[in-house]
């Protein structure tokens, strides 16, 4: 389990539609309002290395964005446990249908390709291996391991939403024209 000092918490970015595992230490409030700083780093190792280094905000190099807090990391955990799971899959499937909308997840997929956001970099994949890891049926399982069971979950996401919810539905189709030439045809 985490051994970090300042409680971590999973928000939801108001603006973004993402969830993610932050420090307390980044979080505000203005005008009754609930915000977060996030910095201003492109590379996702580096951002993670800030989140464990619970590195002080610097708010006038940080963005900021308003959130709403879901659960206190360590509630969280203990949350999530609890429901249990009699194996890996079963455990990491019932923890990312309680974080996640299917809808959610299908923007997502686990390395960040065709203009979906990158799974694998969100701090939930180490909160959900906290969980395996406090489910006694599952406590020997790898980060590996858990990785391939959520990168299952999200790409298969979609499989549970209507058409009109997977952005139009599949790609256009091909439209052959009477003189054989191949046209593509955008029917939405």
């Amino acid at each position: 389990m985490s051994s970090l000092s300042v409680p971590l918490v999973v928000v939801h970015f108001l603006d973004t539609n993402e969830v993610e595992v932050m420090p307390m230490n980044w979080a505000y409030t203005e005008n009754d309002i609930l915000g977060y700083y996030w910095p201003n780093i492109k590379k996702v190792e580096k951002i993670l290395l800030a989140v464990k280094m619970q590195q002080q905000p610097v708010k006038s190099l940080w963005s900021n964005y308003p959130i709403r807090v879901f659960y206190e990391y360590a509630a969280c955990i203990v949350y999530l446990g609890s429901i249990g799971g009699c194996d890996l899959t079963t455990t990491v499937y019932e923890v990312l249908k309680k974080v996640l909308t299917y809808e959610l997840a299908y923007t997502y997929n686990f390395s960040g390709t065709n203009g979906k956001s990158c799974f694998a970099s969100l701090n939930l994949v180490d909160l959900i291996f906290d969980v395996v890891k406090i489910n006694p049926r599952t406590a020997t399982e790898t980060m590996t391991a858990v990785r391939k069971k959520i990168q299952n979950w999200v790409q298969h996401a979609g499989d549970h939403l209507p058409k009109s919810l997977k952005n139009g539905g599949r790609a256009p189709a091909l439209n052959l024209s009477d003189d054989g030439a191949g046209n593509l045809s955008a029917e939405i």
